[in-house]
């Protein structure tokens, strides 16, 4: 069985995808408001590595249904893997995520929390991942309905994946 892995996502590098698409998610940063990192896992799909970011448990997560592109945790009560937004990452991009280095206890238990429901359904979520790519990707007139029900929520995937393939991290020594 493959395995995912939770990571972060450079601040900087997000930063470039989305002067390419609009859709890929910000990080958290919100006036008086504690920073939370791009935290999400990672799996290969078509030959690239993709992020797929986490999210935090909300009141709206009881009333959604899962989706092809949004995986409920234990029925939203530990958030959501939002296939949606995944992003095709450059390594030098990502930062390997140490939950156990979490400070903030109540986060550190959601993320704890989503780990195991991700070590418990690998399959699943590469599956999904793979299925909604093939479908936001493709143009075959079988998938056409969901396409365009999803395509305002789906991060551009091959646009980015060019975009990716072109990143050179910048020298902070500049």
């Amino acid at each position: 069985m493959k395995k995912i892995f939770i990571y972060e996502v450079d601040r900087e590098y997000i930063e470039y995808l989305r002067e390419i698409d609009e859709t890929v998610r910000k990080e958290k940063d919100h006036p008086g408001a504690k920073s939370r990192k791009y935290i999400g896992i990672l799996m290969k799909i078509n030959g690239c590595d993709y992020f797929a970011p986490l999210a935090s448990p909300k009141k709206k997560f009881e009333h959604m249904k899962n989706d092809k592109d949004f995986i409920k945790v234990e029925g939203g009560k530990y958030g959501a893997i939002n296939l949606n937004n995944m992003i095709p990452v450059h390594p030098s991009g990502l930062i390997r995520y140490d939950i156990n280095t979490e400070s903030d206890t109540k986060y550190k238990n959601i993320l704890l929390n989503q780990a195991r429901f991700i070590r418990k359904n690998t399959s699943q979520i590469i599956s999904a991942a793979n299925e909604l790519y093939e479908i936001m990707t493709g143009t075959d007139k079988e998938n056409e309905n969901e396409r365009n029900r999803m395509k305002d929520r789906c991060c551009k995937y091959k646009e980015l994946e060019e975009a990716s393939k072109n990143y050179k991290k910048q020298d902070s020594t500049n």
